[in-house]
């Protein structure tokens, strides 16, 4: 797996991410902010194993692991 890349974002980088995850599911659109990482993810495991849904499931999953790690001694 890849490195977790929410782990150096500041404060502000995080509240961004966290407000276009509302956002995306408000609108029933992806949240672009973890499109990047979902990509990376979804090249390392393998394209034809899993899907860009279900590794950008991934991506937000570990965003708010570390922002309970962070904020809430997780």
């Amino acid at each position: 797996m890849t490195e977790n890349p929410y782990k150096t974002l500041t404060f502000d980088e995080l509240k961004a991410v966290y407000t276009d995850i509302q956002e995306s599911e408000k609108n029933g659109r992806r949240a672009d902010s973890l499109l990047p990482y979902a990509k990376e993810l979804r090249e390392k495991i393998g394209a034809n194993e899993v899907s860009l849904r279900e590794t950008l499931d991934i991506a937000k999953k570990e965003y708010y692991e570390e922002v309970a790690r962070r904020y809430f001694f997780y």
